[in-house]
Order: structure tokens, then sequence, then C-alpha cells
């Protein structure tokens, strides 16, 4: 957070630390044996940014995405402090909109029934 003579400035910090991938929330109903376009991954919705009842001006905005690379993005947010008139504490609430798909692989070993 930076302070300046009219706004309180964030840069919030985004990043998958898993081992899965990020994907856009409205294929996560698709099958995945099909994959996924190299373009439709790593997106994440911007939802909602804001501290206590006060929404922020953000970049990207509020319901545009942002491109994850190398699994990492920041999204950029504004709070204009005119009218803000006491010091105060109140939580920075940051509301993300996306899929996650990841998988686990085992070896199994399949036998024949053998009918006695």
């Amino acid at each position: 957070e930076d302070v300046t003579s009219n706004a309180i400035l964030f840069r919030i910090f985004v990043q998958n630390v898993g081992d899965g991938l990020v994907i856009r929330r409205d294929l996560i109903n698709r099958d995945p044996s099909i994959g996924y376009d190299f373009d439709k991954l790593d997106f994440v919705r911007v939802a909602d940014v804001s501290v206590g009842n006060r929404q922020l001006i953000c970049t990207p905005g509020i319901g545009q995405e942002v491109k994850l690379i190398e699994k990492k993005a920041f999204i950029f947010c504004k709070l204009p402090t005119p009218g803000i008139d006491n010091v105060f504490t109140s939580p920075l609430n940051v509301k993300l909109d996306y899929g996650y798909l990841s998988s686990a692989q085992q070896q199994i070993a399949i036998f024949k029934e053998i009918l006695v």
C-alpha cells in the first residue's frame, strides 16, 4: 500500500501456488479430456475489491480478467481518500472468480475374474 495526498494505492499480488491449472470459471463443467486452448488458461476475473463498504477503482477493473504470466499477476487499485475524515483500520477484501483443475495419477492392476 502507498499513500498519496488524495488516495491510497494498492498493488495486489495474485499467484497460482498449486500444481493445477487456472481456467476460466465457465469452463468448469467442460470435459477435461477434451483439453483446453492455451489462450483460455491462466485467467482470473476480478469480482470485487473493497475496503469496508467502499469499492476500489482497479486495473483491470471489476468484472475484467487478469492474465497470470508464469503463474503470477498484479491488480492495481486505488481508494480515493476525499470523504474519509479519520484514520481507521479495515480489511482489504479481494474476491476473484476462476476455475481450478488438478488431477492425480496412480497405476492400478486389473485382473481377469476367475470363476470357480
